[in-house]
């Protein structure tokens, strides 16, 4: 497995390993949160370890979105139907019918809501899509208004969960974040002198008080999930939370930025085949977390072994043969068959504007149709 990762890094000359490899951290972290999920009733460093990673993974994902997210065409966004639309409805479907079969009845279907792990698919069409008007408006602007979105996302019972509107909001400072430092000498920031001894000091902070505040503030706080009501408190406190876990994930966004490899790793494989194992990784886990594998796990030992067994499962989901098994469902072919112009505008390398933003190269591989890469 980890050879066919090294592989899928090497063959992609053209990219810049660095963000791939943040974006394969983010997915793989995506992935042991998930599988350690169910244990955090029963063991505390279950729970300690789910929250340190929502304080920061889906920030780092959504960040490194919006990094990556070049101008608008007509291509690209037809490409967010094809690369996200497309595999959304096809694995609402697939999650629908593994709760019709495990709960013996058809299970409620909604396609506008959208379930457990494709959230992030709707949101990353919504905030393309609006990718050119927040371009439009200064950064320092741009910034301060995304936060005040984000926190008023939260007053009283929260937005609603339609087409993922509540993720769209509460995430934007981070897409935002991503948009900016396109435009930033961003390497050379982590790159400074003192960068990795901070990033480290920042890390050790977070997982300390992570810990410290267990009994304080309830998981789906870290998850920035619901809305003030839904977390028992006024707006007014709510909202000083949910800023102050703002400020927390950015801070170990950039720390993590900091220590992730530069050069191609393992890592950058995972990047690469992230769409992969963020679609196929919840029906995996979905079998077994209604099942009671997951009910003896106490100690931190068996969190540690679930967590390995986790990226070990993102591992075999990025490999070239479960990619080519899987690559009609993920990554449909019909591209010549729903968009205007057919397959003549469906390659990447023919779109001048694919670039990488670091060092003007070819950013997108037309073996990685990641909508967590430049769409």
């Amino acid at each position: 497995m980890v050879t066919d990762l090294a592989n899928a890094a090497h063959s992609t000359r053209a990219r810049d390993a660095w963000w791939d490899n943040a974006r394969g951290l983010a997915v793989l972290l995506v992935v042991v949160g998930h599988a350690v999920q169910p244990a955090t009733d029963s063991s505390a460093s279950a729970d300690w370890l789910y929250r340190l990673i929502y304080l920061f993974h889906v920030p780092l994902l959504v960040l490194v979105t919006g990094y990556l997210t070049a101008e608008l065409t007509h291509r690209r966004a037809g490409r967010l139907v094809t690369a996200l639309v497309v595999p959304y409805l096809a694995f609402e479907l697939v999650q629908w019918g593994e709760r019709t079969l495990t709960q013996g009845h058809p299970a409620h279907l909604d396609l506008l809501v959208p379930g457990w792990t494709l959230w992030y698919l709707p949101a990353v069409v919504a905030w393309r899509l609006a990718a050119p008007m927040l371009r439009a408006v200064r950064p320092g602007i741009l910034l301060a208004g995304s936060v005040v979105v984000s926190i008023a996302a939260g007053l009283g019972h929260g937005v609603t969960h339609t087409l993922a509107l509540d993720d769209v909001l509460t995430y934007l400072p981070f897409f935002v974040a991503g948009l900016v430092l396109r435009e930033a000498p961003v390497r050379a920031w982590l790159d400074a002198r003192g960068a990795r001894v901070a990033a480290l000091t920042t890390v050790a902070l977070a997982a300390a008080a992570t810990w410290l505040t267990r009994g304080r503030l309830g998981t789906g706080t870290f998850q920035l999930d619901g809305g003030n009501a839904d977390w028992g408190t006024s707006d007014l406190r709510g909202s000083v939370v949910r800023f102050g876990l703002l400020l927390a994930g950015a801070a170990l966004v950039a720390a993590v930025l900091t220590l992730v490899p530069r050069g191609r790793s393992w890592l950058t494989g995972l990047g690469l085949a992230s769409l992969f194992v963020y679609l196929l990784h919840a029906p995996v886990l979905d079998v077994l977390r209604r099942t009671s594998l997951l009910d003896g796990v106490t100690s931190w030992w068996q969190t540690a072994l679930v967590a390995l067994a986790a990226a070990g499962l993102a591992a075999v989901l990025a490999t070239r043969l479960v990619r080519a098994a899987t690559r009609w469902a993920v990554e449909p072919p019909i591209e010549r068959y729903v968009l205007r112009g057919g397959a003549a505008g469906t390659g990447h390398a023919a779109d001048p504007q694919a670039v990488n933003p670091v060092r003007g190269r070819s950013e997108v591989s037309p073996r990685s149709r990641s909508p967590f890469a430049s769409a």
